[in-house]
C-alpha cells in the first residue's frame, strides 16, 4: 500500500502508550459532502481528525476530548475505555464509554466533534463492559409533530450477558432510557462484539449479533416498540474452532436476506439469514486466516462485507493485526453497504490487509488479495464505484487496491477440464491391490467408500479397474445429487491418486516420511475450482489416511478449520500406531464439536487407550467423566490399572499413578489388579 498523507502524532502521548481507534463515515454533513472521520483514543485522551475522504490531501484536526474535561472532582479517575460513532438526527457524535476506576462505575458521554459539546447520558451502565455497538438510527413518533431518533446501544459483557437501551441525543442532553438485560448462556464466556441493525423488511424490529469468547455466534431480536421485548433467535457453534468471534458484521442481500460475517481469532465464517415470521440462520462456509506461526495472536481490526446485493456473492475485505488486544477492551463494528464504519484494536508491529470472493452457488471463499502493512493498523475505508480501499495507522493514511466485484465460477468449464484431465489411467494392478489390502485393515471402508455411498455410488466402483471404469466413476459423482462443493471434494480426492503408485510396495502402501498428498493434477484441479482450502485439507486427510500415510494425515483433520465426518474412524485409524498424532486429532475442532468424542459409552474405550499411551493424568481425569456409569467407569479402569501395571509399562508411571487421590472405586478396581 502506497502512503497517501501523514498524520500528526496525538499530543502527549509516550511512545509505550496504546492507541486505539476507528473511523466514522458521515455521509450527510452539513455541505452534503461525504466525510471520514479517524478518531484515536489512549486512556485520557480523544482526538477527531476529517481524512478529508477522497481527496486525501490532509488529515485535519477537529476536536479534542480530555477526561480532565469530564471530571466531576478532583478526586476521580477517569479512564476511556470505548469509543463508538453514531448519526442522530442528522448530526455526528461519539459515543464515549469511560470508567471511574475509584468507585468502578462506568459512564457514558455523547461527543460532538463539530461543536465541541459534550452530555453525560443520563443512565446508569456496568463498569466491565467488553463491547459496544450502536445501531443505526430508528425513527420513532413517525407522521406526528414530535418525530424523533434514536439508537439501539448494546453492552457485550462477561457470562454471555448483555445490556440493551435505547439512546436518544438532542441539543438539551442525551439519555439512555428502557435498559434490559439478556443473558445468552454462561458457558460462552465474555461477549466480545456487537452488531445492531433495523431489519430491512420491518421497521422497529432490531437484529442483534453477538459475538462471544467461546467461538460461537449468537442472533437476537430486540423490539423496543413492544415493551423492550429481546428474543433469542439462534446460537451457531459451527465455526467455534477458529476461536473467539472478535468481530461482526451484516450485509443486506435483499429486503428478505442478509449475510452475517464473523470474524474469528483464527479465522472467518459466513452465515445466511432468512427473514420472516421467523428467523433462519444457517452456516454457509469457514476459512482460516493465519498462518500457523500467527494464529495464537491474530485479532481483526476490522471487517467489511461488499458486493452481497449483487446477486452472484459477495466481496469481503479483512484487516488484521498480530498483536494481543487485552490491553484495552475495545471492539467496534464493521462499515456495510456505505454505512459508518468503526474499527479499534491494541497496535502491534504488523497488519494484513485480506480480501476473498465469495461465490454465493459454490458456498465458497477464494483469497484475491493479500497485502502485508508493516504498522499498527486503526482501521479501513472502502470508497467509490471502484472500491478503492484505504487504511489508517495510528500515523499515516494508506492507499490501496480497488476491489471489483468477482466473476462467479464457471462449474461446467471446470469440470470438463477435469474430465478431459482424467483419460491418464492411474489405478495399477499395484494400485488396485494395496487399496483392496488397505480396506481389509479399516475394517472393509474406505473413507472414500463413506464419501462415495453419499454420491450414490457403490463401493465397488471404487478402485476402477479400466479407464473407462474411471471415466463412468466421475460421471456418476459430477451426475448425483451432491451439491457441487461436494461433487468438488471427491473428484479433488480421486485426483490425488495420481500420486498413489509412489505408495506401494509389494502391493502394500507403505508409509513415508515425507507429505506424499502432493500431485501436480490435483494441485491444478484445486486452483481450477477454486476448492476452499479447509475442504482441500479434509480430503487431503481422508486421502492420506486411505493410504496409510496416517502421521501425515491427521495434522489436515485436525486443522482448527476442519470440521471432519467420522470422527470415531479418524481415531481408530490413528490409535493403534500413532498415538502422539491420535491425541492431536483428539484435540481437534472436530473431536471437541457436541457431541464430543469419547462422550458416548461405545467410544469411550478407545478414547482411554488414546490417552493412556500420551497423557496419563487426562486418561485418569477421563475415566472420572462417567461416575454415573459404574460399569462402564470399572471397564476403563481395568484399562488404566492393566497399562499402568503391565510389564512393559515404564516404572515411572506406577510412581506417577500413585501419586493421584483414589476414591473408592478406584481403590477397589487396584486392589483387584
Amino acid at each position: 500500500m502506497d502512503l497517501a498523507a501523514s498524520i500528526a502524532q496525538l499530543p502527549g502521548v509516550a511512545s509505550h502508550e496504546s492507541v486505539c481507534g476507528g473511523l466514522a463515515l458521515k455521509q450527510a454533513t452539513a455541505d452534503n459532502a461525504d466525510m471520514c472521520l479517524l478518531f484515536r483514543f489512549t486512556a485520557h485522551l480523544l482526538e477527531v481528525r476529517n481524512l478529508a475522504i477522497p481527496s486525501l490531501e490532509s488529515a485535519e484536526a477537529l476536536a479534542t476530548l480530555s477526561t480532565n474535561q469530564l471530571h466531576i472532582n478532583t478526586i476521580e479517575d477517569l479512564e476511556i475505555s470505548l469509543v463508538q460513532p453514531v448519526v442522530l438526527n442528522g448530526t455526528q457524535h461519539l459515543l464515549v464509554f469511560a470508567r471511574e476506576t475509584l468507585s468502578e462505575t462506568g459512564r457514558l458521554y455523547a461527543f460532538n466533534p463539530f461543536t465541541l459539546s459534550v452530555y453525560r447520558v443520563a443512565a446508569r451502565v456496568p463498569y466491565h463492559v467488553h463491547a459496544l455497538c450502536l445501531s443505526n438510527a430508528i425513527l420513532a413518533g413517525q407522521g406526528s409533530s414530535t418525530e424523533w431518533e434514536f439508537a439501539i446501544v448494546c453492552f457485550g459483557l462477561g457470562a454471555g450477558r448483555i445490556m440493551l437501551g435505547n439512546l436518544n441525543i438532542s441539543s438539551d442532553g442525551s439519555q439512555l432510557t428502557a435498559m434490559k438485560k439478556f443473558n445468552v448462556d454462561g458457558k460462552h464466556g465474555k461477549v466480545l462484539c456487537a452488531y445492531a441493525a433495523e431489519r430491512p423488511d420491518s421497521e422497529g424490529r432490531v437484529l442483534v449479533v453477538l459475538g462471544m469468547e467461546s467461538g460461537y455466534i449468537a442472533v437476537l431480536e430486540y423490539e423496543p416498540f413492544a415493551g423492550g421485548r429481546i428474543t433469542l433467535v439462534h446460537t451457531a457453534p459451527e465455526a467455534a474452532q477458529l476461536g473467539s468471534v472478535v468481530r461482526v458484521s451484516l450485509a443486506q442481500v435483499d429486503s428478505k436476506h442478509l449475510i452475517l460475517c464473523a470474524g474469528h481469532r483464527n479465522g472467518i465464517a459466513l452465515h445466511s439469514v432468512k427473514l420472516g415470521t421467523t428467523i433462519h440462520v444457517d452456516f454457509i462456509v469457514a476459512q482460516q486466516t493465519y498462518s500457523d506461526g500467527d494464529v495464537e495472536d491474530g485479532n481483526i481490526a476490522d471487517l467489511h462485507v461488499l458486493n452481497a446485493s449483487d446477486g452472484q456473492g459477495a466481496t469481503i475485505a479483512m484487516l488484521s493485526t498480530t498483536g494481543s488486544f487485552d490491553t484495552m477492551e475495545y471492539r467496534g463494528r464493521a462499515r456495510v453497504n456505505g454505512r459508518q464504519s468503526t474499527a479499534a484494536t491494541v497496535p502491534s508491529d504488523n497488519s494484513t490487509f485480506v480480501a476473498w470472493a465469495f461465490d454465493r452457488q459454490t458456498a465458497s471463499l477464494r483469497e484475491v488479495i493479500r497485502q502485508d502493512i508493516p504498522d499498527a493498523t486503526l482501521g479501513m475505508h472502502i470508497s467509490g464505484h471502484g472500491q478503492q480501499v484505504e487504511v489508517v495507522t495510528p500515523r499515516k493514511l494508506l492507499l490501496g487496491t480497488t476491489l471489483a466485484p468477482q466473476p462467479a465460477l464457471d462449474l461446467e468449464t471446470d469440470e470438463l477440464a477435469w474430465l478431459n484431465a482424467s483419460d491418464a489411467f492411474v489405478y495399477a494392478s499395484s494400485v488396485r491391490q494395496a487399496t483392496l489390502a488397505q480396506r481389509k485393515r479399516m475394517d472393509g471402508e474406505l473413507f472414500i467408500d463413506l464419501l462415495l455411498h453419499m454420491a450414490g455410488t457403490r463401493r465397488s466402483a471404487y478402485p476402477p479397474r479400466t479407464a473407462a471404469d474411471q471415466r463412468a466413476l466421475v460421471a456418476r459423482v459430477t451426475d448425483s445429487d451432491l451439491d457441487p462443493v461436494k461433487q468438488q471434494c471427491i473428484l479433488y480426492y480421486l485426483a490425488l491418486d495420481t500420486g498413489a503408485a509412489a505408495l506401494v510396495v509389494d502391493k502394500e502402501y507403505v508409509e513415508q516420511d515425507a507429505d506424499a498428498s502432493q500431485s501436480e493434477v490435483a494441485d491444478q484441479y484445486v486452483q481450477a475450482v477454486r476448492l476452499p482450502r479447509h475442504f482441500a485439507y479434509l480430503m487431503r486427510g481422508y486421502w492420506l489416511l486411505d493410504h496409510a500415510q496416517v502421521a501425515a494425515g491427521i495434522p489436515y483433520l485436525a486443522d482448527p478449520s476442519v470440521v471432519a465426518d467420522w470422527a470415531f474412524k479418524i481415531l481408530n485409524c490413528a490409535a493403534a500406531e500413532h498415538p502422539a498424532a491420535a491425541l492431536v486429532f483428539l484435540d481437534s475442532a472436530t473431536a471437541l464439536l457436541p457431541p464430543r468424542l469419547g462422550s458416548q459409552p461405545a467410544e469411550a474405550p478407545l478414547v482411554m487407550s488414546v490417552l493412556l499411551r500420551s497423557d496419563l493424568n487426562r486418561a485418569f481425569s477421563f475415566q472420572r467423566q462417567y461416575a454415573a456409569q459404574p460399569e462402564l467407569r470399572q471397564e476403563l479402569l481395568a484399562q488404566l490399572f492393566e497399562f499402568a501395571l503391565s510389564a512393559n509399562s515404564r516404572r515411572i508411571i506406577a510412581d506417577r499413578l500413585a501419586t493421584l487421590p483414589f476414591d473408592g472405586m478406584e481403590e477397589q478396581a487396584l486392589a483387584v489388579h
